[in-house]
C-alpha cells in the first residue's frame, strides 16, 4: 500500500486560507487605525487668530458634543451661529470631510478605541457612548469603515495586535 503524500488536500488549504486572513485582516487595520487617530478629536488645525474664531467655535463645538445622537448639522448650525455652507465648507478645507463623514469618523475612531481599551463593556453601551442611537446602524458603519464587526475589531485587538484605522476616503 501506498503511504497518502503530504499533498495539499481541500480542507488543508482551507485551514491555512482561514489562519492567514485573521493575520493580514489584523495588518490592515492595524494601518488603518496608523493613519486615523491623529485625524479626529485631537488633530491640530490650523488656526489663525482673527479669522478663524468662528472655525474654532465650530470644531470645539463638535468635538466637545459628538456624543449626543442628536447632534446634527442644524443643531450645530443654530449652537455656533455659523451656516450650514460655511460648516461643510470649514470640514472639507480642514479635513477633506463633510459634516457627517467627520461627525461618523471622529464618532467610530472613538469607538474603535473604547472597544480596545474597555474590553468589558458591551458593543451597545460603546455605540451609546459615541452618539450612536441604533445599535444595527452603529454595527453597519462599523463595518463599512473599518472591514468587520466591532466584536471581531475587539477580538482583533485582544490578540495582542492593535487593529487598524478606517480606509481613508476622500467625502462627497
Amino acid at each position: 500500500m501506498i503511504a497518502p503524500a503530504a499533498a495539499t488536500t481541500p480542507a488543508r488549504t482551507l485551514a491555512r486560507a482561514l489562519r492567514s486572513k485573521p493575520r493580514a485582516m489584523t495588518a490592515s487595520l492595524n494601518t488603518q487605525l496608523k493613519q486615523d487617530m491623529p485625524l479626529v478629536a485631537y488633530r491640530q488645525l490650523t488656526l489663525e487668530p482673527y479669522r478663524d474664531k468662528e472655525k474654532t467655535k465650530l470644531l470645539q463645538y463638535i468635538a466637545t458634543n459628538y456624543r449626543k445622537p442628536e447632534l446634527d448639522l442644524e443643531a450645530v448650525a443654530a449652537a455656533t451661529g455659523t451656516n450650514r455652507t460655511k460648516i461643510n465648507d470649514v470640514l472639507k478645507s480642514e479635513l477633506g470631510l463633510t459634516f457627517t463623514s467627520y461627525l461618523h469618523k471622529l464618532r467610530l475612531t472613538e469607538a474603535a478605541r473604547l472597544l480596545t481599551e474597555n474590553v468589558d463593556t458591551a458593543v451597545a453601551e460603546i455605540a451609546f457612548a459615541v452618539g450612536y442611537a441604533n445599535v444595527s446602524y452603529f454595527n453597519k458603519l462599523f463595518k463599512e469603515e473599518y472591514g468587520c464587526t466591532p466584536k471581531a475589531f475587539r477580538a482583533l485587538a485582544a490578540q495582542g495586535e492593535q487593529p487598524a484605522s478606517p480606509v481613508q476616503e476622500t467625502a462627497t
